[in-house]
């Protein structure tokens, strides 16, 4: 095992390698078949040029022609089996046997998993490694069932990870799944972000809020507004400024929807300058 847990590797960097007897019979079946093949592939052109010239029999030339094809198919079938191993059949066609099988990497990445020790047997099912493309993060959304009909593929997402919320980054809807989760009554959707942060980890858990629909509205931070006992909220203006002293006015206002703390203001809202911050700060006032 040439790498550890966190490192980077490069496509077709080596991870690992492995003995096996199973590779050692495999390039020694191809070997034998690659004999054959050409062995054959040499009767069927003297067969073929002998029949062209009337001198074979038709039965001698079609026997040879099926075996060669027959062996042909097995050739190219192990030739590529041998190459996706990232072995070269030519090396092994001229009897230099490979004694390891390098395992190399598919992808850039970095490796979030090992799971195999030096000397320990392996099969084709085990995972040995687990390597995650940075570059290649995508959004993976649980949608409740009855929230499912207002979703469309292009919507835009803003997301963020429940440990910093402050901090929200885009994504923009790509599939809707087609299936319900039994248990959690969710359906599986997925979205591209946008711009992928260094900070992003694999299967990290994050809350996202779908924009459903387009709307423009007048609004104000919801630090701007007080709360009233009956119900009802007002914001401060500035009224005018003197020496040190600034001045303020009350206005009851009339709100909407709340969006990323964002609150609409259905009341026309004047010219002044409205007070954002350090409203509940301000002494009682009736």
């Amino acid at each position: 095992i040439s790498r550890e847990l966190g490192d980077f590797v490069s496509a077709g960097s080596v991870l690992c390698t492995v003995e096996s007897n199973d590779f050692i019979v495999l390039q020694q079946d191809f070997a034998t078949v690659s004999n054959q093949f050409n062995e054959a592939k040499k009767a069927y052109e003297r067969l073929q040029t002998l029949y062209r010239d009337s001198i074979a029999a038709r039965k001698d030339f079609i026997a040879a022609e099926s075996a060669y094809n027959s062996l042909l198919a097995q050739y190219n079938g192990m030739k590529h089996r041998l190459s996706l191993l990232n072995v070269d059949p030519a090396q092994i066609e001229k009897g230099d046997f490979y004694r390891i099988l390098e395992v190399r990497s598919p992808i850039d990445g970095y490796i979030t998993q090992v799971n195999s020790m030096i000397g320990e047997y392996v099969t084709p099912e085990k995972m040995l490694m687990t390597i995650v493309n940075a570059n290649q993060f995508y959004l993976q959304l649980d949608v409740y069932e009855k929230d499912i009909a207002q979703l469309a593929v292009g919507q835009n997402i803003r997301f963020y990870n429940s440990s910093n919320p402050s901090e929200k980054f885009s994504a923009k809807l790509t599939r809707t799944g087609k299936s319900i989760d039994p248990e959690k009554k969710t359906i599986v959707c997925t979205a591209q972000i946008e711009s992928i942060n260094s900070g992003f980890v694999n299967n990290m858990y994050v809350e996202a809020e779908v924009s459903v629909k387009e709307y423009t509205a007048k609004g104000i931070p919801g630090d701007a507004l007080e709360a009233l006992a009956d119900g009802t909220y007002r914001i401060y203006l500035l009224e005018k400024k003197s020496g040190d002293n600034i001045y303020l006015k009350s206005v009851s206002v009339t709100t909407g929807l709340t969006s990323n703390n964002m609150v609409e203001i259905k009341t026309p809202l004047p010219t002044q300058q409205v007070l954002v911050k350090g409203v509940y700060n301000l002494p009682a006032t009736e």
